[in-house]
């Protein structure tokens, strides 16, 4: 749903600002990196990087290149290449600039999911605690990037044998996945709860939590299946609604010179008839 609200409002680009069509591309970015359409979403990143080429207000210019630095750096992220991924964000001076702690709170939930995967769990959650205290300064009505948060530092506490912390963690997390009415988040977290539960040899939550799985499996197949083939008709759209608009400006452009040229005509005839 919210990929095709953001499909449906970049048609209407004449009426939107350069940098509300820049936004809109960015989230798009980001939702499909979610569904791993990643050559989708790295189209859309360079074409982002493009737009913001020549801006000269210094603010904006600095707020799309962190963007996209974090775009780019989710993508590597998703594609499990972790070191690269991490050289980028930290090649990406925030401190230039602090008129935008947003781009500072998904850098710290980015590096923290990526030094967990490098198992290093001290980085790992000074990034976490960072991120948790912008939502508790600046956002704290803001439950979807709890979620972010609280999921990377229920995922530390396994790492770390921490089985009942990270159990209370996701209860947390489960709460908002319902309250979000996000069946996926659900079953990814329900999941997480599944490995917890064996680790200590806990059966009676394990088939608890194994029946609730069984009970989403269905719905999950289907959201997922209706995720990919909205994914697919939307960028079918997006790609005829451009080449109608290119056609659309040639042959505006064609009408302007048959009208010329028909001017011309009738300004040489008149010349020649009165000659």
């Amino acid at each position: 749903k919210a990929l095709t609200f953001l499909y449906q409002e970049s048609v209407f680009k004449n009426h939107l600002t350069k940098n509300e069509i820049i936004e809109i591309e960015i989230e798009k970015a980001d939702i499909l990196l979610q569904l791993s359409f990643f050559d989708e979403a790295k189209k859309i990143i360079a074409t982002i990087e493009q737009s913001y080429a020549d801006e000269t207000d210094n603010d904006l210019k600095f707020y799309f290149e962190a963007w996209v630095n974090i775009e780019k750096a989710e993508t590597l992220y998703q594609e499990k290449d972790y070191a690269p991924a991490i050289a980028l964000l930290e090649t990406t001076n925030l401190k230039k600039n602090n008129k935008f702690p947003e781009l500072q709170f998904w850098y710290d939930v980015l590096l923290g999911k990526l030094y967990y995967q490098k198992l290093n769990q001290v980085i790992a959650r000074k990034h976490y605690e960072k991120a948790l205290k912008y939502i508790n300064d600046f956002d704290k009505e803001n439950i979807y990037a709890r979620v972010h948060v609280i999921s990377g530092l229920a995922a530390l506490a396994f790492q770390n044998k921490d089985y009942e912390g990270s159990i209370k963690l996701l209860n947390q997390v489960y709460g908002y996945s319902v309250q979000l009415d996000n069946l996926l988040l659900q079953d990814l977290v329900i999941s997480m709860l599944n490995v917890n539960y064996l680790a200590l040899n806990d059966i009676e939550n394990y088939k608890i939590a194994t029946t609730k799985l069984a009970q989403l499996d269905n719905s999950i197949d289907l959201l997922n299946q209706e995720s990919v083939n909205a994914v697919f008709n939307l960028i079918s759209e997006e790609q005829v609604i451009n080449f109608s608009q290119k056609e659309a400006v040639y042959y505006n452009i064609a009408y302007v010179l048959l009208t010329i040229l028909i001017v011309l005509f009738l300004v040489f005839f008149i010349i020649w008839f009165r000659g």
